[in-house]
C-alpha cells in the first residue's frame, strides 16, 4: 500500500548541476537518496508506491531521450524514445503500470494527429491507444487497478470526454448530465467509484462535485464565486465560433 506520509523530491543539494531523487518523510525526519542522478536527468516519473519508473534525459544538446525501467540503477535503464528538443515540447509522458512495464505518452506528430500510445518498456514494442485529428489529448486518467488509460479529455470548442472502458463511459456520461458546463476531473477514489469534478460555465463561477458513480448520486460541495452565481439570470450565453 501507499505511504502518505512520504514524498518524493528531486534536489539538487548534492551537486547543484543535477537533481537526485529523495525519498522524503513529511514530519522533517531525514531523506533519503533515492536514485543519484549521473547522466543529466531533468524529469522523474514514480509509480503510486514511490519507485521511479520512467525518467527524461537530455542525452545531447541535440537530443532528448525518454527511458524506463521496473528495478536497477536508473543511469543504465534502456532508452527507448529519442526526440528532438522541439519535438519533446509535443511529447508528454503521462503514467506507467504499477509493474513498469508499459509506458503511457501523449505525443503531437507531424501530421498534426494527437496520439496516445503504450510502450512495453522492455522491448519498446508501439500500441496505439487513441488518435485525435481534430483536439488535442489534453487530460488521461488511469486506472488505479491496472495503470491502463481509462479516459481521455479533449480540447476543442468544448472540452469532450472519451471513456477507453465501457465503465468510464457510463461514468462520463453521467457527469456530464449534471451540469450543463464543460467539466475537469480532479481526482477519484481508487475504486474510481467516486469521482471529484470541477464544471466551469458561462453563466456562473466553477462549481464543485462529489460524484458516486455507482449510485448516480451527487453531492454539490461549493462555488467559486457564489455572489457572481446571483447574477446568472442576466449573464450572457457565449457560443463557440470556427473560424
Amino acid at each position: 500500500e501507499t505511504n502518505p506520509h512520504l514524498a518524493v523530491i528531486a534536489s539538487n543539494r548534492r551537486d547543484s548541476r543535477f537533481f537526485d531523487l529523495y525519498l522524503t518523510p513529511i514530519d522533517g525526519s531525514p531523506a533519503r537518496l533515492l536514485a543519484q542522478n549521473e547522466s543529466a536527468i531533468t524529469e522523474y516519473f514514480v509509480d503510486q508506491w514511490l519507485v521511479p519508473r520512467a525518467v527524461v534525459r537530455q542525452a545531447s544538446p541535440r537530443k532528448v531521450a525518454i527511458r524506463a525501467g521496473s528495478h536497477g540503477d536508473i543511469n543504465h535503464w534502456r532508452e527507448g524514445i529519442e526526440l528532438a528538443p522541439a519535438d519533446f515540447l509535443t511529447t508528454q509522458v503521462v503514467g506507467l503500470t504499477p509493474d513498469g512495464r508499459h509506458l503511457f505518452v501523449v505525443r503531437r506528430d507531424l501530421d498534426d494527429t494527437t496520439r496516445l500510445v503504450a510502450y512495453e518498456t522492455n522491448t519498446w514494442h508501439e500500441q496505439l491507444l487513441y488518435e485525435s485529428r481534430n483536439f488535442d489529448i489534453e487530460a488521461v486518467l488511469l486506472d488505479s487497478a491496472s495503470g491502463f488509460p481509462d479516459a481521455i479529455g479533449l480540447s476543442g470548442l468544448r472540452r469532450r470526454w472519451v471513456g477507453l472502458t465501457d465503465r468510464s463511459k457510463s461514468a462520463l456520461e453521467f457527469i456530464a448530465s449534471i451540469h450543463p458546463g464543460d467539466f475537469s476531473v480532479i481526482d477519484r477514489t481508487s475504486n474510481s467509484r467516486l469521482w471529484l469534478i470541477e464544471f466551469s460555465w458561462d453563466r456562473g463561477s466553477n462549481a464543485y462535485y462529489v460524484v458516486d458513480v455507482v449510485s448516480s448520486s451527487v453531492v454539490p460541495l461549493f462555488t467559486a464565486r457564489p455572489k457572481l452565481d446571483q447574477l446568472s439570470s442576466i449573464l450572457s450565453p457565449m457560443e463557440p465560433v470556427e473560424v
